[in-house]
């Protein structure tokens, strides 16, 4: 075991496009019970959620893997 490296939910979080730097704040999140919704989809699509959300009041962050 090495300590102090990622953790399996930090890794998983990485390997799907999201900058090391972000990690720990979506890890308190989600350790928070707080909800994380990562979408896929094509352009059209994902500036369509994001306006959805943003209008709903919710934080959005977007990041491309």
């Amino acid at each position: 075991m090495v300590v102090g490296g990622p953790s399996a939910l930090g890794a998983g979080l990485c390997s799907m496009g999201i900058p090391k730097d972000t990690v720990p704040k979506y890890e308190a999140a989600i350790k928070s019970r707080r909800f994380n919704v990562v979408l896929h989809g094509s352009t059209n699509e994902l500036a369509k959620a994001k306006d959805i959300l943003k209008n709903m009041g919710h934080e959005v962050e977007v990041h491309s893997a």
